[in-house]
């Protein structure tokens, strides 16, 4: 007991933001719940540690802390959950966005999307083709309790974003993120939607440090390629060295559902009261910008 007091200590101690140590731990794979006691908490500290490519003291130290602290992906470590990674039974995928982040806009939200998918194709006979029906894979953005998903976003920093393996082809990303292209400043949207496909795909994370699998945020690099881990592990899925992404069709008209602020700032404020009701998140999310979005 005085151990994961000690532990406790050290962790409110230097980072105050973060959540329990064992939420954490549990949340990515490393602890099973009902496992609290000092023998699995510094085992599955270790295993942590080691999959974040540090010593393996399993005490919470400065250099494990800040790693925890470090903006990463959604997707467990280890899926001790049930979850279990699988492939697409085709070569011909289709995706729809579902919206936009207002902080690149419709057009290059699209772009960056494509150019998300076109990193795997470029390795696989995978294609992607944009739709707005039934498809597939499925892009949204959203923020806190979203799109009837399971799994809440936790704010800025922390989950970036999260996907589903297939057959799910959901992937979603937290909107109170402030995404950015090709700069250092913000979150990279290019780096996150790419490494959240390689899940929609089938891959699980990755423990190799500079991989684009590896689960924590790893900032803007030019140029974007794919570490030789992410193709060797992907071609074990799909074999093949290269499908092509379909260009999507040119963007003359909003898209059904796409999250623009038809209604105007006034009236998205006025109207904030009915976030208490799931369809009125819907409602709001598709019609307002993000700062209008519900936010409980």
């Amino acid at each position: 007991m005085a151990f994961l007091s000690l532990i406790l200590f050290g962790f409110f101690s230097l980072s105050i933001c973060m959540d329990n140590p064992t939420t954490f731990l549990k949340r990515y794979g490393y602890l099973q719940s009902g496992y609290n006691d000092n023998n699995s908490l510094t085992s599955a500290i270790k295993k942590m540690q080691k999959f974040g490519n540090l010593p393996e003291t399993g005490v919470l130290d400065k250099q494990t802390l800040k790693l925890m602290s470090t903006p990463r992906c959604g997707v467990s470590d280890h899926n001790h959950s049930g979850y279990s990674s699988k492939k697409w039974t085709k070569d011909k995928l289709t995706y729809k966005i579902i919206n936009h982040t207002p902080d690149l806009g419709l057009a290059e939200t699209a772009r960056i999307i494509q150019e998300a998918f076109d990193k795997w194709s470029q390795v696989t006979p995978l294609t992607f083709t944009r739709g707005y029906g039934n498809t597939d894979m499925i892009v949204d953005f959203g923020n806190l309790r979203h799109s009837s998903c399971a799994f809440d976003f936790d704010g800025p920093g922390g989950v970036l974003a999260h996907a589903f393996f297939p057959p799910d082809g959901r992937t979603h990303f937290d909107e109170d993120e402030h995404f950015t292209d090709k700069t250092t400043a913000g979150t990279n949207l290019l780096w996150v939607a790419a490494h959240e496909f390689g899940h929609a795909l089938g891959l699980e994370h990755s423990a190799v440090q500079g991989s684009l699998m590896y689960p924590y945020y790893q900032g803007y690099k030019e140029p974007f390629v794919l570490h030789q881990n992410d193709i060797s592990r992907i071609q074990q899925l799909y074999y093949g060295s290269g499908g092509a992404t379909v260009p999507p069709p040119p963007i003359t008209a909003l898209p059904p559902g796409a999250c623009t602020n038809f209604y105007g700032d006034s009236y998205c404020e006025t109207i904030k009261y009915g976030c208490t009701w799931d369809h009125w998140k819907d409602f709001m999310r598709n019609n307002c910008y993000k700062t209008c979005f519900c936010k409980a």
